[in-house]
């Protein structure tokens, strides 16, 4: 039977977790430029894709041990790959930029730049606070602390982020919150920003109704 990845990750000590959640807090560079810079969708997709493919050249580099790994990435970056990343062609950060790409080609500015923040923020606060608290798991995955710390969280962001309306960043961080605890077949990294966004792009279309 396979190992689920939060029993993997429990040799994970606090200090690199929170070393690793602090790489992943670079990923907000993407939504906010997004919001503030004069890009347009097309030329934003461009950006990500080749970042996408830099990213997961770095990861097969990675697992297949070429030489940039062993000698660049690894000494820098090898103490915030988790255990069952490591057996993985692809890690989270791979997930995570083909989540932020799809998002942007799929959804609307606003709610691609709410998806990608739920992805970042919740996911940072869900694991930081499940491994501070710990306490009962949701279907034997993720806490209930560090489940209501991800929802928390997305709605509190959601009262500073342009554009989408309350209701909207409610239903999108609801989902995201779905997306990352259900044992469904994906990366988190992958489900939050297209499962939340096609969820904020629903509502657009059913609040019209209300």
């Amino acid at each position: 039977m396979r190992k689920d990845p939060a029993d993997a990750d429990q040799g994970v000590s606090l200090l690199q977790e929170l070393i690793r959640k602090t790489v992943h807090l670079g990923g907000l560079i993407v939504p906010i430029a997004y919001a503030n810079l004069a890009v347009t969708r097309e030329g934003m997709s461009l950006l990500l894709a080749v970042g996408t493919l830099l990213i997961v050249v770095g990861d097969l580099s990675r697992y297949f041990r070429w030489w940039p790994w062993r000698f660049l990435g690894e000494p820098i970056l090898g103490r915030v790959i988790r255990p069952h990343e490591q057996v993985r062609m692809l890690s989270g950060a791979s997930w995570m930029a083909v989540g932020m790409l799809l998002a942007v080609v799929l959804y609307s500015r606003n709610i691609a730049i709410a998806a990608m923040v739920f992805c970042v923020v919740g996911d940072i606060l869900a694991a930081v606070v499940g491994r501070l608290v710990g306490g009962k798991r949701i279907w034997g995955r993720k806490s209930w602390a560090g489940s209501t710390a991800f929802l928390t969280g997305c709605l509190a962001i959601g009262l500073v982020l342009p554009g989408s309306s309350y209701e909207l960043i409610v239903i999108g961080a609801i989902t995201a919150t779905f997306a990352e605890l259900a044992p469904i077949p994906f990366d988190d990294n992958l489900s939050i920003p297209v499962l939340s966004g096609g969820a904020m792009t629903l509502g657009t279309i059913l609040l019209r109704f209300f």
